[in-house]
């Protein structure tokens, strides 16, 4: 929290604890929320002398997992977060995220050609979230349900991991582009396809707009 004052000049705690706040629920305070809260329980089981052999994180989730293998430090990481949600939410409210209960080759296949919308993350052999423009996506839901297969929309601002994020990612890579990545000490697994290293800023740019494969992410850690 006191490092998120030195970049905002007020507190995210007060936030996160008011009941009535709707703050929260913008991206634009949630992110770093959530990553205070990944950073609090990666620290209180450092504390405990509980230390992982290697870190996974889910979306915002894989900054906090920067932060548990010293490729951040603190300052770096709440940075990171705190500019992202800040970018994302001035984008158009225009978008929609949708979980399908399908393999990920039958969404790939409806979806074909689609230029608006893409799959957002891969949680597993049958469970897939679609993210893009609100139209594309109803569209598609539709056709989905009408093949039987189940979705439950989500409750989000944004359509992030999707193509509707393009926008914002010049500008998120000239905010983040001074700060230096380190090694890391404890092996980091990336939820993200690419070639790119979480050592280089155009990574973390990547990983804004491309889709999320936590399951290819616990396929590792199960291998290892």
């Amino acid at each position: 929290n006191e490092v998120y004052k030195s970049i905002k000049g007020h507190s995210l705690l007060e936030i996160i604890m008011q009941a009535n706040d709707n703050r929260i629920n913008e991206t634009e305070y949630s992110q770093p929320s959530l990553f205070m809260i990944q950073a609090g329980v990666v620290n209180i089981l450092k504390s405990a002398g509980i230390v992982p052999n290697m870190v996974l994180g889910h979306s915002i989730g894989e900054i906090a997992a920067a932060y548990s293998s010293g490729i951040l430090d603190l300052n770096q990481a709440m940075t990171m977060a705190t500019i992202r949600g800040q970018l994302m939410q001035s984008l158009p409210k225009q978008g929609s995220m949708v979980v399908v209960f399908a393999e990920e080759a039958v969404i790939r296949d409806i979806i074909l050609g689609e230029q608006l919308i893409s799959i957002a993350a891969i949680n597993g052999p049958t469970s897939m979230v679609i993210s893009g423009d609100t139209e594309r996506i109803n569209a598609m839901v539709k056709i989905f349900q009408q093949r039987g297969l189940n979705c439950i929309p989500l409750n989000v601002s944004h359509a992030f991991h999707s193509p509707l994020m393009q926008p914002i990612l010049a500008a998120f890579k000239q905010k983040i582009c001074s700060i230096e990545f380190k090694n890391p000490h404890t092996q980091f697994i990336s939820t993200v396809p690419t070639i790119l290293k979480p050592t280089e800023v155009d990574y973390w740019v990547h990983h804004i707009s491309e889709c999320v494969n936590f399951k290819e992410g616990m396929l590792t850690i199960e291998k290892n």
